[in-house]
């Protein structure tokens, strides 16, 4: 079984889902039922940060792009943080980078060291 990890964070103006590891075809499916939830509760815009994202597969971006679809029929939006590697290139090749827009606010969540 593929390893992804995928945590879910209520932020009062938007939804922050982490991603860690690899996202595919066996992977894939679980996101897409995160996702679901999310959007089911009402939180439709949702930043998605792929910044530890080892890998990604046609079946993770095909998540990815069916999320954003539905966040926007719903007048939502969904930007990606973090793409970079081989995430980033993926989004390069398949001409995807202005159809996720890359949020800068994840860092600004994350902790400081003192």
């Amino acid at each position: 079984m593929t390893d992804l990890s995928i945590t879910v964070t209520d932020h009062p103006a938007f939804t922050l889902i982490t991603l860690d590891g690899e996202l595919d075809r066996l992977s894939a499916g679980r996101l897409g039922e995160s996702l679901d939830q999310v959007l089911a509760c009402g939180r439709v815009h949702l930043v998605i940060d792929v910044g530890a994202l080892t890998f990604c597969d046609s079946s993770g971006l095909w998540t990815l792009i069916s999320c954003q679809r539905r966040a926007t029929a719903v007048g939502g939006s969904v930007r990606l943080a973090g793409a970079h590697g081989v995430v980033r290139r993926l989004l390069e090749i398949t001409r995807l980078t202005d159809l996720f827009p890359h949020d800068d606010v994840v860092p600004a969540l994350r902790p400081t060291a003192p």
